[in-house]
């Protein structure tokens, strides 16, 4: 064999060097997760400044509501944001770790539908429409409470119980707090209810109809990464994710972790749910956050790890 033909020292040296890279993208991946994940969370935690003319303007001083209405509406989308916070935190441990692949799926999934359930509640295109959308978000929650309520024989805690921690001041906590409340609000403004699932205020859609009626802009890459590579979340495994299971074998018995641009290709949709929220907070409120340019900035790594295979 010609000694030409092959160079093992400089074949050793790009494979190092490519074990270093893919290492050091599962860091900045992990790691702008983690930034993700504080940075809806800051969002969410802050107060919104309402820009002039903003939707958000109108919201406080709706004539049926007054400023109960934007508090109704950002309790709501904030309690979504919380949802996706807590599933970024915990994709970016699961990415840090590269010890499931599955799991990394199910809770990208969970920060899409979270933050795009916020998104659906703050784009309505009048007052009226984002105080169903987050009436309907309020009791779908308030409903199933029972539900659970009653299958537990009463152990699930109620609103009342938590009256002495609630701030009076708190307008997201001073009205419509029940089911009741919202059945007889709902038919004074002659809107319908729906209490089975799915529970709707006023329009009853479904999270895909959510998900298709995003801008096509927004939603071209988000609508795959949901439709296509959530479906493993639901036990539809991919082919692609049988052959990974079955060439790695007994997930207790490996040493090796996911690989980091496998994961990456399969969580996109937990970056590009909170870049649609970050657009839709923007016009919400009238005012620049820093989530839009953070999401902008996740999703060049996240794009750039998904496609470190396709060069080696």
């Amino acid at each position: 064999m010609d000694d030409e033909s092959l160079d093992v020292e400089g074949l050793l040296d790009r494979l190092a060097e490519s074990v270093e890279e893919r290492r050091q993208q599962r860091a900045d991946l992990a790691a702008g997760l983690d930034h993700l994940a504080r940075s809806i969370n800051l969002s969410a935690r802050s107060e919104w400044t309402a820009g002039e003319a903003s939707p958000l303007s109108a919201d406080r001083a709706s004539p049926s509501l007054g400023s109960d209405a934007a508090a109704l509406v950002g309790a709501e989308a904030r309690l979504l944001m919380a949802s996706a916070v807590d599933h970024a935190r915990a994709l970016s441990r699961s990415v840090a770790e590269a010890d499931t692949y599955l799991g990394g799926i199910t809770l990208a999934r969970g920060v899409f539908e979270s933050a795009i359930r916020a998104h659906y509640i703050l784009a309505g295109t009048t007052t009226d429409d984002r105080v169903q959308r987050a009436l309907t978000q309020r009791y779908a929650r308030l409903v199933a409470t029972d539900k659970v309520d009653q299958l537990l024989g009463g152990t699930s805690p109620s609103e009342d119980d938590f009256d002495e921690e609630v701030d009076e001041d708190d307008l997201a906590h001073r009205v419509l707090r029940t089911v009741d409340e919202i059945e007889s609000y709902a038919a004074s403004r002659q809107w319908k209810v729906w209490r089975k699932r799915p529970c709707a205020v006023g329009k009853r859609v479904t999270f895909t109809d959510i998900v298709d009626d995003l801008p096509e802009g927004d939603n071209a890459l988000g609508r795959y990464l949901w439709s296509s590579k959530s479906a493993l979340a639901h036990g539809e495994i991919l082919e692609s994710a049988r052959q990974w299971m079955d060439l790695m074998g007994d997930p207790f018995d490996r040493d090796n972790g996911v690989p980091v641009w496998l994961l990456a290709q399969a969580i996109g949709g937990g970056i590009v749910g909170p870049w649609v929220l970050a657009a839709t907070l923007e016009r919400y409120t009238g005012t620049e956050h820093d989530l839009r340019p953070d999401t902008v900035r996740l999703l060049d790594v996240w794009s750039r790890t998904a496609d470190l295979h396709q060069s080696r």
